[in-house]
């Protein structure tokens, strides 16, 4: 789990997913600012294997339950550090 969001793009994907209902592969590259789209792929990729994330039959990346609950305490913890 720790793996899955030890990385500050991962989690920047997380927090995208969890204020949308989901996204698009090319969304996701526009909405993070990064050019090189491989990187994008390659966390996508951690993300799903750690059951974050899901990718639909129609390209949609959604969060999972898990990913929900993650990205929630994710929210949770930076609004608390943030006071």
């Amino acid at each position: 789990m720790f793996h899955g969001v030890a990385n500050i793009i991962r989690r920047r994907i997380l927090f995208l997913l969890h204020q949308e209902k989901g996204y698009r592969f090319m969304e996701l590259v526009r909405k993070l600012k990064i050019k090189d789209h491989t990187k994008v792929n390659f966390h996508l990729k951690i993300l799903r294997n750690a059951g974050f994330i899901r990718q639909k039959h129609d390209k949609l990346y959604t969060l999972t339950d898990t990913g929900k609950r993650t990205a929630a305490s994710l929210s949770s913890m930076v609004n608390d550090l943030t006071r």
